[in-house]
C-alpha cells in the first residue's frame, strides 16, 4: 500500500511541479488536505482492501500539490543562506508527525476504530482551515 501511495506522489509531484503556483499557495495546500479528509473518511463506508487501495492513491496523489506549496512558499520565504537549515528544520517537524499521529491513532484505535478515523478526518479539515487562515494569500 505504501509503495501504491508512493508512486501516485510520484507522478503527483511531477504534474504539479510543472503547474505555476505564484498566488496559489493557500489553494495548493488547504484544497488537498480538505479532500485528504474526505478520502480518509471513506473508509468507514466499506474497510476492504480494495477502499484502501483507493485511499492511499489518493493520498499519494493529494501529497504532490502540497509538497509543491510547501516547498516553494518555503523557498522564497527563507533568506538564500538560511536555506539548508531552514529545509532541515521544517523536515524534522515534518516527519515528527508521523510517530506522534501513529501514537495518538494507536490509543484512539484501541478504544473504537471510528473514533480514529473521525479524528484524523477532523485533523485534515484543521489543517485545510489553518492553511486557508495562516498563509498570506500572496504567497
Amino acid at each position: 500500500m505504501f509503495a501504491v501511495q508512493g508512486l501516485a506522489g510520484i507522478i503527483s509531484a511531477i504534474a504539479f511541479g510543472r503547474v505555476d503556483s505564484r498566488d496559489r499557495k493557500r489553494a495548493m495546500l488547504a484544497m488537498p488536505m480538505a479532500a485528504l479528509g474526505v478520502s480518509v473518511a471513506l473508509i468507514i463506508l466499506r474497510s476492504d482492501l480494495a477502499m484502501l487501495l483507493v485511499i492511499m492513491s489518493l493520498y499519494g496523489a493529494l501529497q504532490g500539490p502540497m509538497d509543491i506549496a510547501l516547498f516553494t512558499l518555503r523557498q522564497r520565504r527563507t533568506e538564500p543562506a538560511w536555506m539548508g537549515r531552514a529545509f532541515a528544520v521544517s523536515y524534522s517537524f515534518n516527519y515528527l508527525g508521523f510517530p506522534i499521529g501513529s501514537a495518538l491513532a494507536g490509543l484512539l484505535a484501541s478504544r473504537s476504530i471510528e473514533t480514529a478515523i473521525l479524528v484524523a478526518v477532523v485533523t485534515c479539515f484543521a489543517a485545510a482551515i489553518l492553511a486557508m487562515l495562516l498563509v498570506p494569500s500572496n504567497a
